[in-house]
C-alpha cells in the first residue's frame, strides 16, 4: 500500500495541499499524520488521522513517502528534515495541481501552494517551501530549507542561501543574494546583499544583527553580560519569552525566531516586556537582539546612555513611559 506521511500537524493548509495533489495524481492509498505531540494521537485534520510520532517513520513500509510540513522556522523544519532523512522514507514534493512548474526545477521535499507563481528557470532547493500568492522571478535561486511566506517576492536572479526566511509581503529586489539562516520581516524591502545570519525589517530594509557584528563585539559583548543591570534584566525578561512562546525550558540564548517565534508573537513579547522591565523596548531593538541575553545587554546599555543624558532628556523619556503605562526606573 502507498502511504504519505505528513510530518506536523499544526498545518492544516499543508494536509489541504497534499489532498489536493493527491485527487490530482492519485499517488497514494492513503494519506496519515504524524506529530510530537502526543495530546493529538486519534484527532485529524481535514479527515487525515493522526496516527503517531515522527519517530513512527522507522516502521513505514518500502512504498511510503514523506513529506515536510513543518514551517514555523527554518531551524525547526530543518530538524524534522533530518529526522525524515534519518528513516529512510524518501522526501517528496507537494506542487498545488493549479501552479504552472514548467521549465523549473523543484528538488525532493519542496512545498508549493496554491496561486503560487513560479517564473521561468526557478530554481527550489531541496525542502523549500513557497506559501500561497508568493512571487519567485525568473532565474531565481531558493536554497534549501528555505520557507517564502504569503505575498512575499523574490525578483528576477535573487538568490536565497539556505534556511532564510522570507515574511509576508516582503520584497526582495532583483540580484540580490540573501545569506544563509537569514530572517526577512513581513513588509520589508531589501534592496541589496545581505549577510548570512541576519535579521532585516523596514522600508528599505535594515540589517539589525549579524553572527559577525555580534562576534566583533568581543570582550564588550562578555563584559555588559557580567554587569548587575543586563543580569537583572535577564531574570525579568526571560519568564515573558516563556509565556509569549508557551516554552517553559526556553533559554537566555535561545533565538526568537528559532523557537517558534513570530512577527505577531513578537508585538506581543515587545509589548508586556516594557510593561514588566519598565523600560520601553521598541521592536527595532527586539529584531536587533533576537535573544534575553543579546537583549538584556543592548537594553543595559540603553540605561547607561540615559544616566549620562540630560535632565530633558530623562523627562522626555519619563513622559514617553507614562504614555505606555509604566515608569522607567529612576
Amino acid at each position: 500500500m502507498r502511504t504519505l506521511y505528513l510530518c506536523g500537524a499544526g498545518n492544516s493548509e499543508g494536509v489541504r495541499l497534499a489532498l489536493r495533489v493527491n485527487a490530482a495524481l492519485s499517488r497514494w492509498d492513503r494519506v496519515l499524520l504524524l506529530d510530537d505531540d502526543t495530546s493529538k494521537l486519534g484527532e485529524s485534520r481535514l479527515g487525515v488521522p493522526i496516527v503517531g510520532a515522527i519517530d513512527e517513520l522507522a516502521h513505514a513500509g518500502e512504498s511510503s513517502e514523506a513529506a515536510n510540513l513543518v514551517a514555523r522556522t527554518t531551524a525547526r523544519r530543518a530538524a524534522v528534515r533530518h529526522r525524515i532523512e534519518a528513516s529512510g522514507v524518501p522526501l517528496t514534493s507537494l506542487v498545488h495541481p493549479s501552479v504552472d512548474a514548467s521549465e523549473c526545477h523543484v528538488a525532493a521535499g519542496a512545498l508549493v501552494y496554491e496561486q503560487a507563481l513560479l517564473s521561468t528557470a526557478t530554481r527550489l532547493g531541496r525542502d523549500s517551501v513557497v506559501f500561497m500568492r508568493a512571487v519567485v522571478g525568473h532565474d531565481t535561486s531558493v536554497g534549501e530549507g528555505c520557507v517564502i511566506a504569503s505575498g512575499a517576492v523574490l525578483n528576477a536572479r535573487v538568490v536565497l542561501d539556505e534556511q532564510v526566511y522570507v515574511g509576508s509581503n516582503a520584497s526582495v529586489l532583483p540580484d540580490a543574494r540573501i545569506g544563509a539562516r537569514t530572517t526577512i520581516g513581513a513588509s520589508s524591502l531589501v534592496v541589496s546583499n545581505v549577510p548570512a545570519d541576519s535579521s532585516v525589517l523596514g522600508v528599505p530594509g535594515q540589517v539589525l544583527s549579524t553572527a559577525g557584528a555580534m562576534s566583533a563585539a568581543g570582550d564588550d559583548a562578555q563584559a555588559a553580560a557580567h554587569s548587575h543591570d543586563a543580569a537583572a534584566l535577564e531574570a525579568q525578561l526571560l519568564p515573558v519569552l516563556r509565556e509569549v512562546l508557551e516554552a517553559p525550558h526556553a533559554g537566555v540564548h535561545e533565538r526568537f525566531f528559532e523557537i517558534g517565534g513570530t512577527s505577531l508573537l513578537a508585538v506581543e513579547f515587545v509589548t508586556l516586556a516594557s510593561q514588566r522591565v519598565g523600560q520601553a523596548i521598541s521592536l527595532v531593538d527586539f529584531f536587533a537582539s533576537c535573544s534575553v541575553r543579546e537583549l538584556a545587554r543592548r537594553l543595559a546599555g540603553a540605561r547607561d546612555a540615559t544616566a549620562g543624558a540630560g535632565p530633558a532628556r530623562v523627562d522626555r523619556l519619563r513622559l514617553l513611559a507614562q504614555r505606555r503605562g509604566h515608569s522607567p526606573r529612576s
